[in-house]
């Protein structure tokens, strides 16, 4: 399990940071963890976009979800990037947060009810539910925060990482943290 970390600034990215995501890569597989503002470029350091597997959001605050926009549009038109539909994993009623900027950037004859669901295999996770993708899981836990927000634990035969994502002390932290090799605390 390997951790790189994309950006972490706040609503405002810093000078030369993107907002909040994170790369894991766990046997050789990619994860996107959030896709926050002016993180490809670092990512595309690392990795290109196409090699993307999994993309999870934990919750629909633009500092956690703005760079779908540009990567929708690399994994369409970047002529050197192959023709992958990464699976784009969603928080409850991320479907309809992902509608809405849709119809906020779709033009001409790209269609708002197409334009993320033709490059990414678009899904909502339900949070009560351990997920499983070969030998990696993920469980979820609901954070403090002013939106449903949704910390992850990931666990794999080489390690375990906790992403708190956003939030205040008011949830569980401690236990679901508990035993982590990496943990990712935000606020």
């Amino acid at each position: 399990m390997e951790l790189t970390i994309l950006g972490g600034a706040a609503a405002c990215p810093n000078p030369g940071q993107g907002s909040s995501s994170y790369l894991l890569s766990v046997d050789g597989h990619h994860w996107l963890l959030d896709c926050g503002p002016n993180i490809l470029q670092e990512l595309r350091k690392h990795i290109e976009i196409d090699e993307i597997e999994h993309i999870w959001i934990s919750h629909t605050h633009s500092d956690h979800t703005l760079d779908l926009v540009p990567m929708r549009y690399g994994l369409k038109y970047d002529p050197g990037v192959r023709r992958v539909r990464p699976e784009l994993h969603l928080p409850p009623e991320g479907a309809q947060f992902l509608d809405r900027v849709a119809a906020a950037f779709a033009m001409g004859a790209e269609g708002a009810e197409s334009f993320f669901h033709d490059q990414f295999d678009v899904s909502e996770y339900e949070p009560s539910t351990v997920l499983y993708f070969g030998a990696v899981s993920v469980q979820f836990l609901r954070t403090d925060h002013p939106v449903p927000c949704w910390a992850m634990r990931i666990e794999s035969r080489s390690g375990t990482l906790v992403y708190l994502a956003d939030t205040g002390p008011g949830a569980d932290l401690l236990e679901f943290a508990r035993g982590a090799d990496i943990l990712i605390c935000e606020g």
